[in-house]
């Protein structure tokens, strides 16, 4: 045989037992793939794309670290616009992960086609572990867009905005080299949460300014007070604001010092945190059973009698508008009997203004806490 035949033999043979070895990977991971197939709590995707499959594998990685205890879900391969669920208190963010990896020297991700809360970027390593990550909430609708490529000093397009990079601390969790958590990232979260308490302000509370729907605004098919679950619900997503910023906090003992001081410093984060507690549980004490809204009443009705006679010449189906002030008034129990005390601070019991000026305190504190990188 002559040298170059067996020159060219080598070479087919070095294909061939490097093709034998791709082929039993990919069996591997095929297999994998279909075992996960029905369990509920997929780690990988069913596919042809391996690329694709590897990335969502290490998304849902992330998502599960990020979120402890939330249900992360793969959603099925024919969803081209949402990969994974996160459902955390009953509230779910839809994500869509693109994946390339610097086997591909276009670095083009598959088209995007929005209507996701996140979009996760990953590039992968050679060796298919993870070499960057990012995450954005903006919503980003195109083709051929282009992945970044910091190792190589290659930008993506510049359609790929607000993109948030994991630390490399975050990426060695991925890559499985070192015991380490996934720093938790409130910013995305916050904003959102942001948005919801203003509309729940603006569309839910303010409708109620002046004005209050007849017999006081009872749902009578479920006995219960409308503005009641409003105004909780106003409080809840505020909270959720605070509890988001403190979580990232907590992970740098300045930043929780920062954190405290400012809300420990603010009268109108005092004043609500008591609401909001007699909201979620009852007082120690038994003193505070809940936060309640009463109204001021007409000028006619001076106790309860007339009260109950007023309410029962306002029993019409169809709801009059009638004019009033809400002032906030807590429910009490002293001696076994149920008392209201007026609840003002620095002599406003208004309830529009203090919840107004509740919100621009809490815009405030997520401005500073972006300034002073207290959330990323």
């Amino acid at each position: 045989m002559s040298k170059d035949k067996q020159g060219q033999m080598d070479r087919i043979d070095k294909i061939e037992k490097a093709i034998a070895k791709y082929a039993k990977a990919y069996n591997t991971l095929e297999g994998l793939q279909k075992s996960e197939q029905d369990l509920p709590d997929r780690l990988i995707p069913i596919g042809d794309q391996k690329t694709g499959a590897i990335g969502e594998f290490y998304a849902v990685r992330y998502l599960k670290e990020k979120y402890p205890g939330a249900e992360v879900k793969l959603k099925p391969s024919s969803n081209h616009r949402i990969d994974i669920d996160v459902t955390v208190n009953g509230h779910t963010t839809t994500v869509q992960v693109k994946t390339v990896s610097h086997n591909s020297k276009t670095r083009t991700l598959s088209p995007l086609h929005g209507g996701y809360d996140e979009l996760h970027l990953i590039l992968l390593e050679k060796d298919f572990t993870v070499a960057h990550y990012w995450v954005t909430e903006n919503e980003i609708i195109g083709q051929s867009l282009r992945m970044p490529d910091p190792d190589r000093r290659r930008r993506g397009s510049v359609k790929l905005t607000g993109l948030v990079a994991l630390s490399s601390a975050e990426l060695k969790a991925l890559r499985g080299e070192e015991e380490a958590t996934i720093r938790y990232r409130a910013k995305n979260a916050v904003i959102r949460k942001l948005k919801q308490v203003r509309y729940i302000y603006g569309k839910r509370i303010k409708r109620y300014q002046g004005k209050i729907i007849e017999r006081l605004g009872l749902d009578t098919q479920y006995d219960c007070y409308p503005f009641d679950i409003d105004l909780g619900c106003f409080l809840t997503h505020c909270r959720s604001i605070l509890q988001y910023i403190l979580k990232e906090a907590n992970n740098v003992s300045e930043n929780r010092k920062l954190y405290n001081d400012f809300v420990g410093q603010s009268p109108i984060f005092g004043f609500f945190k008591g609401l909001r507690d007699a909201e979620i549980h009852t007082a120690p004490g038994s003193h505070q059973v809940r936060s309640e809204v009463k109204i001021v009443l007409p000028m006619h009705v001076k106790n309860e009698q007339e009260l109950k006679e007023w309410q029962a010449k306002n029993t019409t189906t169809t709801p009059k508008i009638l004019e009033f002030d809400y002032h906030l008034r807590k429910v009490v129990t002293k001696d076994g009997d149920l008392h209201y005390e007026e609840q003002e601070l620095d002599g406003e019991n208004d309830l529009f203004v203090l919840c107004e000026k509740y919100l621009d305190e809490i815009e405030r504190f997520v401005n500073y806490c972006c300034e002073k990188e207290i959330i990323s």
